[in-house]
């Protein structure tokens, strides 16, 4: 089947902010595009993307003060399957697994203890 997919998000920052996106579809499914999954900001922003070291493309964006869009429209090629989920993997709730878990591989995005003084 035929898929057509998209967004539009926005943003107001009251200060430059620097944001780090994921919104693209993830790399292993590239193949399956029809059309391109390209990121537009609104005002025009520069954009720099990488792959994390989880496999997922992160797209980087310095904003401004005031309103930030993002928008996409793709089609994307699927067969309407479910994916493929081991029936004996463990579910952990996400507040019993490791502050390290969750820190690795995001560089500055670092989860720390609210600390009221």
């Amino acid at each position: 089947m035929i898929i057509r997919a998209g967004y539009s998000i926005a943003f107001q920052c009251s200060a430059p902010t620097q944001l780090l996106l994921m919104l693209n579809v993830h790399p292993s499914r590239e193949a399956d595009l029809l059309t391109p999954d390209v990121i537009r900001a609104i005002p025009n922003t520069s954009l720099e993307s990488y792959i994390d070291t989880f496999g997922n493309r992160v797209t980087r964006a310095a904003v401004s003060l005031g309103l930030v869009a993002f928008a996409s429209d793709f089609t994307i090629r699927d067969s309407g399957l479910p994916d493929d989920v081991p029936e004996d993997l463990p579910l952990t709730p996400v507040k019993e697994l490791p502050r390290k878990w969750l820190q690795r591989g995001y560089g500055v995005m670092r989860a720390r203890p609210l600390v009221r003084g």
